[in-house]
């Protein structure tokens, strides 16, 4: 009901100058729903349209990173998280996502580097702590990724990709005990990638 009543809204546009900014928030808010619906096609030719108009509005910019991040085109999304932090460079989740699309590209210490500077302007991003420590798992530092994971488990217990990541960092310091048991813990939590790694590890 929400993207149907923004995609009425809009349909007109404001007679008065110093209202501009209704219209142009309809584009965030239309996009933001398209995204939740998960219709990325449709929110990416919206956006387009909307940043013809409002070339300069960073949230434009951030959700339009977001859709192509989910459709897995990462070089555009990285394009559209650039110019939005060029617009705006105190916004903590603006860094994450650009984080999130470096991870995928493997460029870890772009990663490592936009995941520091997020959670420098945020600390209690929870899903940050756990992007950093899968992150510098690839970095080869086992020893600060087991400490974020920790972290992100500290502000929500129930996410099983934490418990599996945390797992593979003990794993690579050696510490199998810890990693069996987090494993473990991951499965119970519905994170069924982790019974692989039991398999691999039974006794």
């Amino acid at each position: 009901r929400a993207e149907y009543f923004y995609s009425i809204a809009l349909n007109f546009d404001t007679l008065y100058r110093e209202s501009n900014s209704l219209y142009e928030n309809v584009f965030i808010n239309l996009s933001s729903e398209k995204l939740n619906l998960k219709k990325y096609d449709e929110t990416i030719t919206l956006l387009k349209k909307g940043i013809r108009k409002y070339s300069d509005n960073c949230s434009l910019h951030n959700n339009l990173g977001l859709a192509y991040y989910y459709s897995t085109k990462f070089d555009s999304a990285l394009y559209e998280y650039n110019r939005a932090i060029k617009l705006e460079q105190n916004v903590s989740s603006y860094y994450n996502n650009r984080g999130m699309v470096e991870y995928h590209l493997k460029d870890f210490t772009g990663a490592l580097n936009d995941f520091n500077w997020a959670l420098e302007l945020k600390p209690d991003l929870r899903d940050t702590w756990g992007s950093r420590g899968m992150t510098k798992i690839e970095l080869n530092d086992n020893e600060g990724a087991v400490s974020d994971l920790t972290k992100a488990i500290s502000f929500d217990p129930g996410i099983g990709s934490a418990y599996y990541f945390r797992g593979i960092a003990f794993s690579k310091l050696n510490r199998i005990t810890e990693a069996v048991r987090d494993w473990k813990k991951a499965v119970e939590l519905g994170y069924q990638k982790a019974t692989e790694l039991l398999d691999r590890y039974k006794p």
